[in-house]
């Protein structure tokens, strides 16, 4: 199994979310399933973390199973992909990656929909 793993570089301001949480958990999930790990730019616009990110699935070609370690709400993943862009991360996926390929978010409330159901949430949209 191809695993990508995707990580934040910096922490927020005042925090460890980074080096405490985030990075430590993907470089474990590469140790568990033998993946590559990847870094985008939170420091950056968020139309530069997309490319960072695609940059790196077009690198990892044949990605199986993809995995974001990052902030997330119900709108939105920190590498800059909100609900309108899910479907240009799942195109991007495709052209990369096997159609059976699996997506996990480690990113908090990004499978809460508006009416507590997952509903219209980025990882309804998503899949």
């Amino acid at each position: 199994m191809t695993v990508l793993a995707i990580a934040p570089e910096h922490n927020a301001k005042g925090k460890r979310d980074v080096t405490g949480a985030f990075l430590p958990e993907a470089k474990r999930f590469c140790e568990m399933w033998g993946g590559s790990l990847a870094r985008f730019d939170n420091h950056l616009p968020n139309h530069k973390r997309r490319r960072q990110v695609y940059d790196a699935i077009e690198e990892h070609a044949d990605v199986q199973t993809l995995a974001l370690f990052c902030h997330g709400w119900r709108t939105g993943v920190q590498t800059g992909h909100k609900i309108a862009h899910a479907r240009e991360l799942a195109e991007n996926l495709s052209w990369h990656a096997p159609s059976d390929v699996n997506v996990v978010l480690y990113c908090c409330s990004t499978g809460e929909g508006g009416a507590g159901d997952g509903d219209d949430s980025f990882a309804d949209r998503l899949r």
